[in-house]
């Protein structure tokens, strides 16, 4: 079961935040949206030099705010995958 099209939502810092997959020209990035004045994000993952994974911003600037809700989503995506794996082994 593939859900990365499907919105989704994180918490940071308390609050419920909305994020939208989005497909351009096969890149996947993400829409952050905020439950306050915060303007939206954008972010993608991307691979440095060294091939280590890293969370950046469109247009770059808010790296910071990229890197803590990436590892949000990493986190979300990974706890995902755990709860399908054991309910497909429970069913065996």
């Amino acid at each position: 079961m593939d859900n990365h099209n499907e919105p989704f939502e994180i918490t940071y810092l308390e609050k419920i935040l909305k994020v939208t997959p989005i497909y351009i020209e096969k890149q996947l990035l993400y829409r952050i949206q905020f439950p306050d004045q915060t303007p939206p994000l954008f972010i993608c993952s991307a691979t440095n030099f060294d091939k280590e994974k890293f969370w950046t911003s469109i247009p770059e600037g808010r790296q910071e705010l990229a890197t803590e809700t990436g590892l949000l989503i990493d986190d979300y995506f990974n706890t995902e995958t755990k709860q399908v794996c054991a309910t497909t082994t429970a069913l065996k």
